[in-house]
């Protein structure tokens, strides 16, 4: 099980704001991949249909897969011992509009820890308890007999151009990087130019302040170069840490590839941290 490595805070104080940028990018500055802007419409329709946070899907793994015209497919599925009782929400996107489904659409749920079935009524309250206790034996306990009980195996994400790991698994997130010196030798975009761009896309992505924006630490030393499909690709990690010795929102580590041959921001994800024990 995941150590927790920051102090939370209660889930009444849960994101409020999905992805703000969802509904527009300032053009002429950064630019976001198709790829990317359809993660984002869709995040925004899982929040909108079943109430699914971005601090929630710390308990999930993301896939995303391109379709035939234009259509992207990307889909949550419950992480570890959680892959039955959060099941897998998947949607559909298409000219900038999203379908959200569940597996567990029509399932009875009461909202308890009883129930095979767990929404985001149970992801509350899991969030809650790890907020103040930093603590979720129990839950994953029962999580792990409700898929004990399914005949399944824990589910566990990889890196790669279509998978990643959960956001928030604090395993390294490390791409297996092979050309890395190729990647460097066909920059564009130089590194500090890629932070630049980076820190602007997280804070429009992800709804920041400029007061926030501006204590996001950079992680220099954890800078991963690789090539995607011919293309020049870095990865770069940000911290947030607010100062408060409780969990406030929007703190943990933020996750940017930049394609350093366009500039355009590839892929991005948020791991608010809020799972774990410790």
């Amino acid at each position: 099980m995941r150590k927790i490595i920051c102090l939370l805070l209660a889930a009444a104080l849960l994101l409020p704001a999905l992805f703000s940028a969802a509904e527009g990018f300032q053009p002429g500055s950064v630019q976001y991949s198709e790829r990317l802007q359809a993660v984002i419409t869709a995040a925004h329709a899982l929040e909108e249909t079943y109430g699914i946070t971005p601090e929630m899907l710390v308990y999930f793994t993301r896939e995303v897969t391109p379709g035939d015209n234009g259509v992207w497919r990307i889909t949550w599925k419950g992480d570890d011992v959680f892959v039955t009782a959060l099941g897998v929400y998947t949607a559909s996107v298409s000219a900038g509009k999203a379908a959200v489904t569940w597996s567990h659409d029509g399932k009875a749920n009461d909202g308890s820890y009883n129930s095979a079935v767990w929404g985001s009524e149970q992801l509350r309250t899991l969030l809650s308890k790890v907020a103040t206790q930093h603590d979720y034996s129990a839950e994953w306990l029962r999580a792990q007999s409700i898929m004990a009980a399914a005949g399944d195996q824990p589910n566990s994400g990889a890196w790669g151009s279509a998978d990643e790991p959960a956001d928030g698994e604090d395993t390294e997130l490390q791409p297996q990087i092979d050309d890395s010196v190729q990647a460097k030798d066909l920059s564009k975009v130089s590194l500090n130019e890629a932070a630049v761009i980076a820190r602007t896309a997280i804070q429009r992505v992800y709804g920041l302040t400029d007061a926030q924006a501006s204590m996001l630490e950079w992680q220099e030393e954890d800078v991963w170069y690789r090539m995607e499909s011919g293309n020049p690709q870095v990865l770069l990690r940000f911290w947030l840490w607010q100062g408060s010795e409780d969990y406030t929102p929007m703190d943990g580590g933020y996750n940017v590839t930049v394609n350093v041959d366009t500039g355009i921001v590839d892929d991005m994800h948020f791991e608010s941290n809020l799972a774990g024990n410790g």
